[in-house]
């Protein structure tokens, strides 16, 4: 998917409109990420959304991070 994304990105002739809590697919080079908030979208980077820290947080500690979660702390 990954690489379909980025070759319709590359081509330029076609836009695609997409709700994923995916931080892999967000990161498709040149993608414009739109959080949804109560007030309205708002544009915001990769590093910025909960998903790529919850991701994130996963990787560094994945023992650290279902202790956390299982305890209601994430």
């Amino acid at each position: 998917m990954l690489r379909i994304l980025n070759g319709i990105q590359g081509s330029a002739n076609a836009q695609i409109i997409m709700a994923t809590h995916s931080p892999i697919l967000m990161a498709v080079p040149g993608a414009r990420l739109l959080e949804i908030t109560r007030a309205s979208p708002a544009e915001t980077e990769l590093c910025d959304t909960s998903h790529f820290k919850l991701y994130r947080d996963f990787t560094v500690d994945p023992g650290d991070f279902v202790d956390r979660a299982l305890r209601d702390e994430i």
